[in-house]
């Protein structure tokens, strides 16, 4: 039967029908298909090393050329001990009515072989320090306690056998009574505890009995995820309240109906820092944990997912010892710090430079989160303001002799919101594998989006504009040539074949889908994190001509003083179309 084009069209057939029927009727047209290239394993942009003191970079870049661990491993570990050095003693106060503490709760996650042990250890090494000597002090004041404990009680011994005479006086058994209020006074003092700063294998219970004991403060260090896995090792309820409430710091009673009320047994103000390295799957496998998320531990955690770092073959390379014993000095002499305590923090002054730059940034989050920068890690976000100042403390406290005569400088608040920028791209990725969807990556989106065109497709073959009507909505795909450009990368990962559509106008393409088993089971109809300027998807047809709205300018952070230049932190954001 032989028809011209105008019936095709009285019939119902499209253009694209039209193509597809050539493609598969004429022999020779279709591609020869090979196994397509999976993409690598989700990673964020580096940890923007030039936003951290001169210092604290050289040893944190040291300490990663040492261990063959990445930067961000480092960086993160590194600024969370400094907050659990702090011991929950200061807060930052942008107003009256907000007191924000200084610690951190990160999580580093590295593959097997990643360098997580050494780098953990080399960082964590004045910590450890810090423990022996309280450990040795503490001996000592526990061996008195414990002698003159025994001293009281012969003590008594020989009054009772006084105050037990026929013919004794008044006056024994008011000796005797003397001595036993100094029994008394013994029992309800403190016994002697070591001052202990890190601990790891240990559940929850037992978390809470240790920061009772330690005056509030604890921190949750390992190279392995050991901490979380213990969350319900007793029972089928995970218990979350440890990370919590030592997260900001709300009190926990540890009584129990029939207790006495006065028995002491409550903590006025938690304060857990914690920093783990754990592997790809331990992450994947606590997504699913009852109240991981729903309870917002997840959205109190700093993730981080460096790219894998080549093995090296220098054997020689290690940390300077200047560099080793600068960061052993800075972190005891935090620990040792007096003037504030956990349950009474002291306030890090701020000033009206650090003042202006978180005031910037107070006011970008609310226009971001609107265009959809945090979707789906919408409680991460809420903290997101929270977490800046945190940062910026943790600098502050490095950096000063005295923290709390000192001020925040601008240039220590700029620092804290280019880190916090560069982590939303991470916790993006995080979110995506705790909720199933895998890396959210533009060319996986783009990948699922032809899958959805083509599942009830036969012809396996659509075109770049359809393509473009389904993502046109977002800000990352606001141009076309954006969608070429990732077209072209899944052709190269042999996922699509693309042949050039003749004729006037923007390039334009038929897109022919990998038919091989599996060829695209690596994506997942989801969509990438929503950015600035992104709407919501639209109905229609649109063609490459068509404009797009403007999207608003969003300010960057503040910039750094000239005598420390920062690199552009890679983060999603305003600034990718500048990269």
């Amino acid at each position: 039967m032989k028809c011209g084009l105008d019936d095709a069209f009285a019939a119902g057939l499209t253009t694209h029908d039209l193509e597809a029927l050539i493609v598969g009727t004429l022999p020779g047209v279709g591609p020869d298909w090979q196994e397509p290239i999976p993409f690598d394993d989700p990673t964020g942009p580096e940890f923007p090393l030039d936003a951290l003191p001169t210092e604290l970079a050289a040893y944190v870049r040291a300490v990663a050329d040492d261990t063959g661990a990445p930067v961000d491993l480092a960086a993160w570990c590194a600024l969370a001990s400094i907050g659990a050095a702090t011991r929950g003693r200061y807060v930052v106060s942008p107003k009256p009515t907000w007191r924000e503490p200084i610690h951190i709760q990160s999580l580093q996650v590295v593959a097997s072989g990643g360098g997580k042990s050494p780098a953990y250890s080399q960082i964590t090494e004045p910590l450890t320090i810090w423990d022996n000597d309280q450990a040795t002090a503490a001996k000592q004041k526990l061996s008195l306690w414990k002698v003159k404990g025994k001293t009281l009680a012969a003590a008594e011994k020989l009054a009772q056998r006084e105050a037990d005479k026929m013919n004794a006086a008044a006056d024994a058994q008011r000796a005797l009574e003397a001595i036993q209020l100094d029994i008394i006074k013994h029992a309800e003092e403190d016994k002697p505890v070591a001052q202990h700063i890190v601990v790891n294998d240990i559940t929850p219970q037992a978390f809470w009995k240790f920061l009772h004991r330690q005056q509030g403060s604890g921190a949750a260090f390992a190279a392995e995820g050991e901490f979380f896995r213990n969350v319900n090792r007793y029972g089928d309820a995970p218990i979350w309240e440890p990370v919590l409430k030592g997260f900001s710091g709300d009190g926990h009673d540890l009584r129990r109906a029939g207790d006495d009320d006065d028995d002491g047994r409550v903590i006025p103000r938690p304060i857990v820092a914690i920093s783990l390295a754990v592997q790809p799957q331990v992450l994947e496998d606590m997504g699913q944990v009852r109240g991981f998320r729903e309870l917002g531990v997840s959205a109190r955690l700093l993730t981080t997912f460096p790219k894998p770092v080549p093995t090296r073959g220098e054997l020689s390379v290690s940390v300077p010892d200047k560099l080793r014993q600068w960061w052993i000095k800075r972190i005891l002499a935090i620990a040792n710090r007096t003037g504030a305590t956990t349950y009474s923090p002291g306030v890090l002054p701020m000033s009206p430079a650090a003042h202006t730059a978180f005031a910037a940034e107070y006011a970008w989050y609310p226009v971001a989160e609107a265009e959809g920068m945090f979707l789906d890690m919408e409680e991460w976000g809420r903290k997101y303001r929270g977490q800046v100042l945190r940062i910026a403390g943790t600098l502050h406290v490095l950096e000063a002799q005295d923290p709390l005569k000192t001020e925040i400088s601008g240039q220590n608040m700029a620092r804290a919101i280019v880190i916090m920028r560069h982590a939303i791209e991470h916790s993006r990725i995080a979110h995506g594998i705790m909720l199933g969807l895998g890396t959210q990556s533009n060319e996986r989106y783009v990948l699922g989006v032809i899958d959805a065109l083509l599942d009830d497709d036969p012809s396996n073959v659509t075109t770049s504009a359809q393509v473009y009507d389904r993502v046109r909505g977002r800000y990352h795909f606001r141009k076309a040539g954006r969608v070429i450009t990732i077209l072209q990368t899944l052709e190269e990962h042999r996922f699509i074949r693309l042949v050039r559509r003749e004729g006037p106008g923007p390039k334009s393409y038929t897109i022919f889908r990998n038919p091989l088993k599996g060829a695209c089971e690596n994506a997942k109809l989801v969509p990438p994190p929503m950015e600035p300027g992104d709407v919501a998807e639209q109905g229609g047809s649109i063609s490459h001509f068509r404009t797009r709205p403007k999207a608003p300018d969003l300010a960057p952070p503040p910039d750094i003083a000239p005598a420390e230049p920062l690199q552009p932190t890679g983060t999603d954001g305003i600034w990718r179309e500048e990269l």
